[in-house]
This record gives C-alpha cells, structure tokens and sequence, in this order.
C-alpha cells in the first residue's frame, strides 16, 4: 500500500559563513570555516547524546560533511567566474535544493548550499502523455534575508567581519557569530512571506501615510509634531538622531482614554503588542526619520531591528542579552528547597523553647539514687493527675456555654452550627502542626498576572531598552557626591550600536584586502567599507502604536539616572494622541483617495513607491497571509497574494534599464513596473475576484 502523500515545506538544512584566506593549505582548511549550523546534525546529535552511541564517530562524518560542502562551494564559484566576467555566482537550482552564495565583504562568504530544500508537492500517478510538460515547483528566493541579517549583525558588533576578526581573539570572534546566526537560523523561514515586494528592494520601509508633514498646511499630516520631536532632538543633551516608527494600531483601552468607558477592563482575549512574532504590515514602518544625524545606510538597519524588537519583543537580538558579552549563564543546581527566613527563625525559635530529650534507661532498671517504690508511687500519681485534668477541661466549655446563653439571651446560639470543642480538641490532636505564615498570599494565576502588567506597560509607555519596570515607581538616583559608582544601575542596561554618520566629501576608497592577496593573517583596514561608523548609545521607548529610538552620545551623564527617563516619559505621553490620529493608516487612505478623486468602477489598485536616493519604500501591497487563512480583509487570498508577489519580485529583477515592463498573473492582476527619476514605482490592478478574463 502506498504511504499518504503530504507537502513537505521547504527547510533551511545548513548555514555557513568561511574565508578561503584563513586556510590555504591542506592541513588549514578546516579554519577557513568561522560559523556551520547544521539542521540534520542537530537532531542527529540530540539523539546520539541522549542514547550516548557512536557520538564520535557522529561528530567525525559532521566535520568531513562540513569540509566537502565547504570544498564545493568553492569549486562552484571559481567554475562561474569563468563564465560570468569574474563575477561571483549568486544561486544555483537543483532538482530538489537551491544553492544561496553571497560575498559579505571581500574575501567573507556566506553560502546555504544545498540548504533550501524546496517544497517538494506529491503529483498523483497518472498516465504520462506526450503532450504533457513535465512542471517542477518554483519558489522566488533571494540573499536579501542573508544581508539584512548581517548588516544587523555589524549594527551590534563592529564595522565589519575584518575588522572585528583583527580585534578579537578566534574563539569570541566565533562566539559572536553562533549568539546571532543560530537564532536567525532557528527562526529563518525561506519560503515567501511577509511583504517580499518591500524586502526585495531592502529599502527603509514608510508607514501608510508617509513621513510626517513639513511645514505650514499639513497641520493634518503631522507638521507639528514634527516641529515637537525636531525641537526636542536639537536642545537635548547628548542625543544623536532619533527615530519613530509605528506599528498596528492603539488597543480598545487607550482608545477609551477620556471617555466614559474608560475604567472598563480589558478584554479577556487581549494579546500583546510587541513579542508576539507578530509579522509586520504594509501600513507599518518609520513615521519620522531623525534629523539627518545619521546616514541612510545606519537608518535603514536600525528600521529593520526596530522590526525585529516589535515582533520579538525582549527576546529580539541585542534587547535582553547583551551581544558584545560572551559569558554564558551558569547551570542551575537543583538543590532542596529552602524556607524563608521568618519560617526559619520559628523553628529555630520552637527548637530552643522545646523540652529537651531525655534518654529512657534500659528495661528493668531505676533512675539512679532513687528506690524503686517510690519511683512506682510517683508514676501512679502523675497519670490520675492527668486523668482528673482531662475531665475538668473537658466540662469547661459546657459551663462556658450555658453562660453564653444566659448573658446573651439565646441569640446566636443557633447560627453557624459550630462544632463541638470535643470534635475540635480531638481533630487538632490528630492533625500535624504547621508553620502557618504570618500574611497569607491568595492564589494567583501568574500568566494571567504577567499578561496584564504587560499590556499595562504598552498602554502607558515602558522602556524596552533603558530604565527597566514600571515609571511611575518612586526610585531615587544616587547622590553625586557619594562614592558609588551611579553607572552600575542595574535597572539601566547599556546597549550600543555602530552608526555611520554622513560624511561630507566623498572618501578615497579603501585599499583592497589582504585576503584578495592570499596574506593568512588579516590586518586593520584605515577605512572600513561605508564610512567610519561611531558607537552610540542606543534606548527604545515603547507606547503603542508607537517605538521611539534614541541615540546618545555615550558619555552622556543623565543616562545613569532614572529621573532622566521619567521625563522622556512624561515628555512623550501628550505627544501620543495626537501622532497617533494623524499617522492613522484609515485617515491617510482617506486623504490619498480624496486628492485622487477616488477609484472608479470595481477595480482595487495597490502601490509601492521606492526612492534608491532616499532608500525610503511606501507600500500599500497587502502581506501574504499566513498558512491556513483562506481570505484576509479585502478578499485577499493566499494563492492571490502568492502570485501577485512573485510576480512583483519578477518584475523589479528583470526591469534593469527598461523604463516600465508589465506582466498579468493567472488570476487576473496586473502587475507594471516605471522608472522615472530615479524611483521606480509598481502598481497592481485587477479584478476583486481575482478571476481570470
């Protein structure tokens, strides 16, 4: 019988990064690789860890698989160079794999090789004609994710893979490079999604409506506060540039602000904001740019981390750890619960106070000293005292009661049908003593508990990067005049990033790499490639829709002390409602479609603009939805969504010198590319069903 056919995803199966410099010879090849992640190898060695068998011979076949693909790559590259102009080759399909090379920077490769494995759909058997063309899946794949990822990766920890390899010792350097790389290759998805048309130009993406307005009657696109956050990025001290951008749209509480319902909770069903791996949407990206502090390279990657911090959240690359340590967390000890100190000082306290434990002498014998008659007698004597004890407590609480009664006139005798004192003298005899704490702590469903602090904290401002917790706690700074270092606040985390700064002349170009050479050890370049890069200390404020980042001078005293970011907040909160209503995606939707007069007829019309000066990218393309959504808002399908895509990233690669191309999908859109002054711009039009003419 056969086995049930399935679609089986494409997969991300390894990921290298290696400089063919580091290793000429033989004996050397193998330290021309600096970072492998290896999917299949992975579960091979948790498997083999867990059962503890042939580990070694495991590890031996995963270096010799690591040198032959490595080897193969290599040979790949120098056989297309032959037929290409000495340019690199940059991908090469298979049957079932696809091949990603890249050169990073001169002499630096990253390769996926045989690493795509694409979704292979069971075809069911049929009788072959002569007619029929045999038709293998495609999926439209580029580096671009791999680019991203490593101008990311320099944003946090140098200029470049040269630089950093020339300043830290091999081990941190490839430390580094595993912290980043194996989180961006656990969450790597390498089919289409998301909004490929924005990623395929790697542009600064643009919220729905654009930048803020400039300037006098734009009051309604937001001019003042643009004036607000220009004014403030000019007269604070130490502050570089800063950047907003917007994402999703305010939550029903921050909505009810200032209404009658504003008291009203939340609903059960609320999810967070940020962190949710929520991905983001056309009408996301930066509302406002900076002051031009910073270049538009720095800009554009600093745009794409903010992306990575809304949809990861803490756990985003460069907010919870700090990239430039390589200290690993030490192993928690399973060790015997401990009990809290007031418990402590009671045992210990009811140890002291107890009766000590005298010795029984052995059978047959008497305390010495003392005749054994009297010893008798005084044993006797002691258990009728006890008995005649037992009894007068036990005829107590009856006179008790009948005094009750009499002096309370038999009212409350009969509600709450108490016990008797016998039954409870007798069920405390019988029940183990315990240490009951002073102030008892109700039951508390802690996710629950986290949940809400956490939508609290979006709904009122919080530091993602900065002074950490609530704002509106009372925390004193430390006195200047003290001894204590104020800069160890450990409330205050310091993140860094390396930020190129626009130059004013045009710089000489930097002198070729030594690796180009052959030269086995690597010297500093005097020039990085981009420009000299400044580190710059680096906050992010969140208040939904909205993440401010802040870039400072590093030196800069107020960012040791909590009051400092107590009037960022309060600076920022008037400014909320008003940025937020005039950076709607539904009022910018509604001004664009009043300057054009509407659409007419049935047709929707979607865009995207990109500007290769500016970098900046504005698009109205709806993402891709997710696996198992049939129709999103609009009666956009994923199959629609799919091919509309495609062919968007087909049209840009193909375009090159042509002034406008167009092509129509097989469900009835259009899809034409223009260039014109330097920008290019895509339109989709089509039917609402989608249908075929």
């Amino acid at each position: 019988m056969a086995s049930e056919a399935r679609v089986v995803p494409a997969q991300l199966a390894f990921l290298a990064i290696y400089n063919p410099a580091l290793g000429p010879t033989d004996e050397t090849f193998r330290d021309q690789i600096v970072y492998y992640y290896d999917r299949t190898t992975r579960l091979r060695r948790r498997t083999a860890a867990k059962k503890n068998e042939e580990l070694e011979r495991q590890l031996q076949e995963e270096e010799n698989e690591r040198l032959r693909q490595i080897g193969l790559a290599q040979g790949m590259v120098g056989f297309a160079r032959g037929f290409s102009n000495g340019r690199a080759v940059d991908s090469i399909d298979t049957e079932k794999s696809r091949i990603v090379m890249h050169e990073l920077e001169s002499g630096w490769w990253i390769i996926a090789q045989q690493s795509i494995d694409l979704t292979r759909i069971p075809v069911p058997a049929s009788t072959p004609t002569k007619s029929a063309e045999p038709t293998a899946p495609t999926i439209e794949y580029s580096a671009r994710e791999l680019l991203r990822a490593h101008s990311i990766f320099l944003l946090h920890n140098g200029t470049s893979l040269y630089s950093m390899y020339s300043r830290h010792p091999r081990p941190k350097f490839c430390n580094l490079l595993e912290r980043f790389w194996n989180r961006f290759a656990g969450t790597w998805d390498v089919l289409l999604h998301g909004n490929p048309a924005v990623d395929i130009y790697g542009g600064l993406q643009l919220a729905a409506g654009g930048e803020l307005g400039v300037g006098v009657g734009e009051e309604e696109w937001g001019s003042g506060e643009r004036e607000v956050l220009e004014d403030f990025a000019q007269r604070t001290e130490g502050l570089v540039d800063l950047v907003v951008a917007r994402f999703d749209e305010p939550s029903e509480a921050q909505r009810a602000q200032g209404t009658r319902d504003a008291k009203s909770k939340r609903p059960l069903d609320a999810e967070p904001w940020m962190g949710t791996d929520r991905p983001v949407q056309a009408a996301d990206g930066v509302i406002f740019s900076g002051v031009g502090a910073i270049s538009r390279n720095s800009l554009r990657d600093v745009s794409h981390w903010v992306q990575w911090v809304y949809a990861y959240g803490e756990q985003a690359y460069g907010v919870k750890e700090n990239p430039g340590s390589t200290r690993r967390k030490p192993k928690k000890r399973i060790e015997a619960p401990k009990l809290d100190k007031g418990k402590e000082r009671a045992d210990k306290r009811s140890a002291d106070t107890s009766t000590p434990t005298l010795r029984s002498p052995p059978p047959g014998t008497s305390p010495p000293g003392i005749p054994r008659p009297i010893v008798s007698a005084a044993e006797n004597s002691l258990a009728s005292a006890i008995s005649a004890a037992e009894d007068r407590r036990a005829a107590e609480p009856q006179e008790s009661e009948g005094w009750m009664k009499y002096l309370t006139l038999g009212y409350g005798s009969g509600r709450g049908n108490k016990p008797s004192s016998a039954d409870n003298t007798d069920d405390a005899s019988d029940r183990p003593m315990q240490t009951v704490p002073p102030n008892p702590e109700p039951d508390i469903d802690e996710l629950a508990t986290r949940l809400q602090a956490q939508l609290h904290l979006e709904d009122n401002g919080h530091f993602v990067i900065g002074l950490k917790g609530p704002l509106d706690e009372n925390i004193t700074d430390p006195d200047p005049a003290s001894d204590s270092d104020s800069s160890t606040n450990t409330r205050i985390p310091v993140r860094t990033l390396y930020i190129e700064l626009p130059q004013e002349a045009p710089t000489a170009p930097s002198p070729p790499s030594p690796f180009e050479s052959g030269q086995t050890t690597p010297r500093p370049t005097p020039s990085p490639p981009g420009g000299p890069r400044s580190r710059l200390r680096v906050l992010i404020y969140a208040h939904r829709p909205f993440i401010y980042t802040f870039l400072f001078d590093p030196h800069t005293p107020p960012l040791s002390y909590a009051s400092f970011y107590k009037s960022l907040h309060a600076f920022f909160a008037p400014l909320h409602a008003p940025l937020a209503a005039s950076t709607s995606a539904e009022r910018a939707a509604a001004r664009m479609a009043a300057a054009q007069g509407g659409v007419g007829g049935t047709e929707q019309v979607f865009d995207l603009l990109y500007d290769p000066v500016g970098l900046g990218t504005r698009c109205s393309i709806p993402n891709i939805p997710l696996p198992g959504t049939l129709v999103v808002d609009g009666g956009w399908s994923r199959q629609e969504a799919l091919g509309c895509h495609a062919a968007v990233v087909e049209v840009a690669r193909g375009a090159g010198g042509v002034l406008e191309r167009s092509v129509k999908t097989g469900r009835g859109w259009w899809v034409t590319c223009g260039k014109g002054g330097g920008a290019c711009a895509e339109g989709e039009g089509g039917h609402t069903g989608g249908t075929e003419e």
